[in-house]
């Protein structure tokens, strides 16, 4: 498969937050037709912001997305666009809630390859090579492995055609996708796939139709006759438990625990690359280091563009810090991540290490090692939540239309933006 160029993809998918920013103020004045034209997918002039890759990686955040927004046009105008940009809210705090999920996913990504039979295998391999005969599914493949990106609408497409059409395993897909994405993030990325299979919303799942493909396409595709049209949704035999939110300080108020935890650090995870514009601001710091985890990207597989993006987005972030506390940032790709953690923070003389708890996900199935780790050195970790995260996340235990109904009440309330007729 002819793939484009790396520096190509990396020149339009600039890790930088004054990318996004650049983007999102020349969207701006085309999401009134968002909730018209979204779900046509028109290549480079698709009616989407795709501003995924840095909201997933926090480089600019959606309360600044849908502040910007709000600031130019009535919440009317705009509702649907707002909407879309809360999923990946929703998303997040569902599955902090139902942590079991990404422990399935984890587990059934490394174990189904090994238990296919030769002939699933062989379909398996086809599809990632993009060589299945269904025309678009290959396109979107080729897009996804060549760009790190793919319209929500042919996400959608292509995971229905992987589960119902192909006969694939759901995990096996979103495993393909979170290492090819440059927005591929754990929770949107892993019940994405499963409301696509009917496993999110027991019963309801999602089929790709060739005549819903050709108009959406605008007549690129047309797979008739080459689609299971009549799947029935998957089912599961494992129950997913429902956990209740842990407590976690507001990183955007004031009252954050622990201040006379002196000297104090700033560790920095690809999560969330923003903390200059966040409450931890303020606190005055007298280290700040951000380890790129190569066990993360070996376990996951990630692409060179995924991995290019990350380690771009990353010292991006540092400078920013750098800049704003008036510190040198300690930057450094490891393979012992809690290792080198806990050396940095030792070196410092801390007594506290404080991050942005990162949401269910790789980088979260490392903290209780490294809470761990520190306190046996005396080191503290004290971890935050953004009160974005703290304002609606109690609200994702349910489904996405259950969330999305007070949703303009819960930015009124907190002052994102004022009330509007």
């Amino acid at each position: 498969m002819n793939q484009q160029p790396l520096d190509s993809v990396q020149e339009f998918w600039s890790p930088a937050r004054s990318t996004a920013l650049h983007r999102l103020d020349q969207f701006l004045n085309a999401v009134p037709e968002y909730a018209k034209l979204r779900n046509y997918d028109m290549g480079s002039d698709s009616a989407v912001s795709r501003l995924s890759p840095w909201i997933r990686h926090r480089l600019i955040t959606e309360k600044e997305v849908v502040a910007a927004v709000c600031a130019k046009f009535s919440y009317n105008e705009v509702e649907k666009f707002i909407e879309e940009v809360c999923w990946r809210t929703y998303w997040k705090g569902w599955l902090e809630q139902h942590p079991a999920v990404w422990s399935v996913f984890k587990r059934q990504r490394l174990t189904q390859r090994p238990e296919m039979s030769a002939e699933a295998y062989s379909i398996y391999r086809s599809a990632i090579e993009g060589r299945t005969g269904i025309d678009a599914f290959d396109a979107w493949n080729a897009e996804l492995v060549q760009t790190g990106y793919l319209h929500n609408h042919a996400r959608m497409w292509y995971a229905s055609i992987w589960i119902f059409t192909l006969k694939l395993p759901w995990a096996l897909g979103a495993d393909w996708f979170h290492v090819n994405l440059l927005d591929g993030d754990p929770a949107s990325n892993t019940l994405s796939w499963r409301w696509v299979a009917g496993l999110h919303t027991q019963g309801k799942h999602y089929l790709a139709r060739a005549d819903n493909i050709e108009k959406y396409s605008r007549g690129m595709f047309n797979p008739v006759g080459q689609l299971n049209e009549e799947a029935c949704p998957l089912t599961e035999q494992e129950s997913i438990p429902t956990l209740a939110l842990r407590h976690c300080e507001d990183d955007d108020s004031a009252r954050l625990p622990s201040l006379s935890c002196s000297p104090a650090g700033l560790l920095i995870l690809e999560d969330d690359l923003s903390l200059e514009l966040s409450g931890l601001a303020e606190v005055p710091f007298n280290a700040i280091a951000c380890f790129q985890c190569r066990e993360i990207h070996r376990e996951y597989r990630f692409s060179d563009a995924v991995l290019a993006f990350k380690e771009g987005a990353v010292r991006d972030a540092a400078r920013r810090a750098s800049a704003h506390w008036n510190l040198a940032v300690h930057n450094e790709s490891v393979d012992n991540w809690v290792a080198a953690v806990c050396r940095w923070a030792v070196r410092e003389h801390l007594k506290a290490v404080r991050i942005i708890r990162p949401s269910v996900g790789p980088w979260r199935d490392r903290m209780p090692a490294l809470k761990s780790a520190l306190g046996r050195h005396g080191i503290l970790l004290l971890e935050h939540r953004r009160s974005w995260d703290s304002l609606h996340w109690p609200y994702a235990n349910k489904g996405f239309y259950s969330f999305k109904r007070g949703l303009r009440d819960r930015f009124t309330s907190a002052g994102i933006f004022a009330a509007q007729a």
